[in-house]
């Protein structure tokens, strides 16, 4: 559907908004581009990488059935380099736990009746020129967890050991039984339950999920530390959930579907790499 607005050109000065979207949903995007420069916002959008350096925040669109490759990529700069960050869901989107775990901290915007005037206030607390960027959702996030320790720590006073109940376990990362069973064959289960958790993926820094049949790759956004990976001879075609992975020196992805090898770009480390032997269409 061709939008029917009319857009004052994309600003490209600095310590404004960057809208990043995927195409097929471009007509809907415009509506909230229009609304926001009508209020004065200044708004880059395109595909310009030096827009998305040169502003404070981004605003990311996320669609149904919409590749989010471009979107996994201006996430991870935006949140490497401490920008402001807001997403709207379009449409009833599903997000994968890669992209979960990275839009953690950010503020969600729900496409609805008032979903023009939520964005305009989450957008509110955006950075003014000459200030640096904060994440105001993370220093609350941080607030509520000391206040929670506090109460607990006064509600276990005069309880005895006996008393005390046993720590929650840790939520398990939905992933398919390929990486999760290669997962486990590394000894990343640590607490022997059959499942992966955020915090155990966090502390991996050597895995080999060689030859598993591995399709989707997302939930290894959590592992942080790695140093070395072997994913080699599966069936991978996206590799935007390793963008976060700036220790890794040694990567192996040889054998699988990938034809985009620009997130390796990213990982300041890399030393390593296999690309060899892509089956792709």
């Amino acid at each position: 559907m061709e939008s029917t607005v009319t857009l004052a050109p994309s600003y490209t000065g600095k310590h404004g908004i960057y809208c990043s979207y995927p195409d097929v949903c471009r007509s809907r995007v415009e509506e909230y581009i229009a609304f926001l420069q009508e209020r004065g916002k200044q708004v880059c959008f395109g595909e310009s990488v030096q827009a998305l350096k040169n502003c404070d925040s981004l605003l990311v669109f996320l669609a149904p059935n919409a590749d989010l490759t471009k979107a996994r990529r201006d996430i991870t700069y935006a949140l490497d380099h401490k920008k402001h960050l807001v997403y709207v869901l379009l449409g009833d989107t599903e997000l994968d736990s890669g992209l979960k775990i990275q839009l953690g901290l950010a503020q969600k915007i729900v496409n609805s009746e008032d979903a023009f005037e939520q964005l305009l206030s989450a957008l509110a607390v955006s950075p003014t020129e000459g200030e640096k960027p904060c994440n105001y959702i993370l220093i609350a996030a941080l607030v509520a967890v000391v206040a929670a320790v506090i109460v607990a720590v006064f509600l276990s006073v005069g309880q005895n050991e006996e008393a005390v109940p046993p720590a929650p376990a840790e939520e398990h990362i939905a992933m398919e039984n390929a990486l999760r069973d290669g997962l486990i064959q590394n000894g990343i289960d640590t607490s022997g339950d059959g499942g992966i958790s955020k915090q155990e993926l966090e502390i991996a820094q050597e895995l080999d999920l060689s030859s598993l049949g591995i399709t989707d790759i997302s939930p290894l956004a959590a592992a942080s530390e790695l140093v070395k990976l072997d994913l080699s001879g599966n069936n991978i075609s996206d590799i935007t959930p390793l963008a976060g992975m700036k220790k890794l020196q040694s990567i192996d992805l040889s054998g699988n579907a990938i034809d985009d090898f620009q997130v390796l770009t990213y990982l300041p480390n890399l030393t390593e790499q296999d690309i060899s032997e892509q089956h792709t269409k």
